[in-house]
């Protein structure tokens, strides 16, 4: 037989042949990538140990400043009394006429009363003011301040209230207040806006958020200040913490708190709106007086309002471990520690500190609010802790809503609450009311030293100073007008002192509706 199955030579060959150049492609390939990786590897190297040159590419920005809108504070207006008449414990007289003090660079301030329907009086200027000044150009931002102050003294209210005119918002915190027995507390509610504002009042105790009948809803019409009680609120609440907010119109929030006690009046403060809820707060301007007779200790609680305290509010859900840090003017700071609970308020003592001027600076975990109450004794001079000898005048008998009544001082004394505030820079226009030994206060919270220059109807006074995290006190005169400019970042409040008298009033940063505003072009 045969065989069949024959032997091609040539496709033989060609079998052969493809296996060779496959074979050698392959080694091609492998030492091409070995050699690659070689050079790989000594580029790398190279760019290890060569320098390279720096590229870097900055986002296109432009500063785009806004035409200058018309400002508008508002200041607001007289102390009011509550009348108990026919029973009606909403209806509220006002106690006499306030003195304003205003200031202005480069333009002119009208002052005009907005409607006060809630408060009887016969007299324009009991009632909230309205301080308004137009652009003076298209590129510049007209400057206005202003403030406010009065004293009284009745068989139901007595001392001294100061209170800077501020802007409008559509969400502010008050830290201050009482509605237990024996205290008063008042909010006003101001809008100078065109529009009506639809205001809700929420307020956080010492056991948590209130919300009750009547908190929301609350309808103040355009140019009208409405006054509610903020028991009607929050009934016997001990450290309020209230919060209000707006829809449509915007308001300008003020408490207006007095106390009586063993049936003599103790005092009355008007309480601006302070720095919104933040891990770090500033409250400059504190004076000190008859801290020698403070025996509170660090990390106790304040239980009762005739003592110095620290209000602070957690109003978050998470506990919040705070550490307050008073600078004084010389020596050296002090700090008190805490833990405050979740959704609710406390106040703590300022811990051993000598009479004088202090800035605190609450630190936190979490974002809290605060607030700080000093007391101004009747006996006490704040400026030479030295008790007086004189007996307090007896208290007069009883005068209409209308009158202010004597201004001699009664038994009890006075109080002031100090709030936060944010930090000014640039030039800022200070009012001083005519209130006892106005006092400035500057706190550093920077690493260097800054220099702050102070000027008085345009005649310059000597530079201030500042050391890192120091503060300076510097006389003021009352009733006058300054102009501070400062590069860099300070805080400051004016303070007012006296025998049985005290208020404070912040410096808030100039409106920043007309400032430079950076955007970066897609």
């Amino acid at each position: 037989m045969w065989n069949t199955k024959m032997t091609n030579p040539k496709m033989s060959w060609q079998v052969t042949m493809t296996k060779r150049k496959s074979f050698l492609r392959y080694g091609l390939r492998s030492a091409a990538g070995l050699v690659g990786a070689a050079i790989a590897a000594g580029v790398v190297g190279f760019l290890c140990i060569v320098p390279l040159p720096n590229f870097t590419a900055t986002a296109r920005s432009q500063l785009v400043t806004p035409t200058p809108t018309d400002q508008r504070l508002i200041c607001p207006g007289s102390i009011v009394d509550v009348l108990a008449l026919n029973g009606d414990a909403t209806s509220f007289g006002a106690m006499g006429v306030p003195e304003y003090v205003t200031s202005e660079r480069g333009t002119s301030i009208t002052q005009t009363a907005l409607a006060a329907p809630d408060a009887s009086s016969g007299d324009s200027l009991t009632q909230p003011q309205q301080l308004f000044a137009s652009a003076p150009s298209t590129e510049t931002a007209p400057q206005i301040s202003g403030v406010q102050s009065q004293q009284v003294s009745t068989e139901s209210i007595s001392g001294l209230a100061t209170a800077t005119c501020g802007e409008a918002s559509n969400d502010a915190w008050l830290v201050g207040g009482s509605t237990q027995t024996g205290r008063t507390t008042l909010l006003f509610l101001t809008n100078p806006t065109e529009v009506a504002a639809n205001v809700t009042v929420t307020v956080l105790g010492e056991s948590g958020w209130i919300s009750g009948p009547g908190s929301s809803g609350i309808i103040v019409e355009p140019a009208t200040q409405r006054i509610i009680s903020l028991a009607a609120l929050a009934p016997n609440v001990g450290n309020p913490v209230v919060r209000v907010t707006s829809t449509g119109g915007q308001v300008v929030p003020t408490l207006q708190q007095s106390v009586i006690r063993t049936l003599l009046p103790d005092g009355v403060e008007l309480i601006a709106p302070g720095a919104n809820p933040n891990v770090r707060l500033v409250i400059p301007g504190i004076r000190l007086s008859g801290m020698s007779s403070e025996y509170s200790t660090e990390g106790g609680i304040v239980t009762i309002d005739s003592e110095p305290a620290i209000r602070i509010g957690v109003p978050g859900e998470e506990d919040a471990a705070v550490t307050v840090t008073a600078y004084g003017v010389s020596g050296k700071p002090v700090a008190v520690k805490s833990t405050v609970p979740a959704g609710r308020v406390v106040e703590l003592p300022f811990g051993r500190l000598d009479d004088g001027v202090y800035t605190l600076v609450v630190s936190a975990t979490h974002p809290v609010v605060a607030a700080a109450r000093t007391i101004n004794y009747a006996n006490i001079d704040p400026f030479t802790d030295a008790p007086s000898t004189a007996d307090p005048a007896a208290p007069e008998q009883a005068v209409g809503p209308d009158s202010v009544g004597s201004l001699a001082p009664l038994t009890g004394g006075d109080f002031t609450w100090n709030v936060s505030t944010l930090p000014i820079m640039g030039e800022t226009l200070v009012s001083v009311s005519t209130g006892p030994r106005p006092t400035l206060t500057l706190f550093n919270s920077g690493k260097s030293d800054v220099t702050v220059r102070l000027s008085e109807a345009d005649t310059s006074l000597p530079d201030v100073t500042i050391p890192a995290f120091g503060v300076r006190a510097v006389p003021l005169t009352p009733g006058a007008r300054y102009a501070l400019l400062s590069e860099f970042a300070v805080y400051a409040a004016v303070n007012y002192a006296g025998q049985g008298l005290g208020a404070s009033v912040p410096l808030a940063p100039a409106s920043q509706l007309a400032s430079g505003i950076m955007v970066f072009p897609r």
